[in-house]
């Protein structure tokens, strides 16, 4: 048994069976588009999209603070000392890339 109902597309204005239409996203709005309007709508080129990476964070602005072992991004924005947010101390914070294992262990109190 064939359907009999109509309905009007959203593109063309003409009334078309209801088994010819089908429902398209455009610009966050559903369309009822019947298969005429359907083949123009998808030889139309879509927005490029964009993929937006994170860059890494520069190395140059992760610290280590030597008496808490704190490990902390710092991004100088002014002439204010770097200064570890966990203890708040000034003189222990030393940049992470600079660190080697012999200032590590002469600078850190082993108890």
């Amino acid at each position: 048994m064939k359907d009999d109902r109509q309905t009007i597309c959203d593109r063309c204005r003409q009334s078309v069976d209801i088994s010819d239409v089908k429902y398209v996203t455009k610009n966050d709005k559903l369309n009822l588009l019947c298969s005429r309007c359907r083949a123009v709508f998808d030889k139309t080129p879509e927005k490029s999209l964009t993929i937006i990476t994170r860059k890494e964070p520069p190395r140059d602005n992760i610290f280590f603070c030597t008496k808490c072992r704190y490990k902390f991004k710092f991004t100088p924005k002014s002439y204010v000392k770097t200064k570890c947010p966990s203890c708040g101390r000034t003189e222990y914070a030393i940049k992470y890339n600079t660190i080697s294992t012999e200032t590590l262990l002469k600078t850190i109190d082993i108890e």
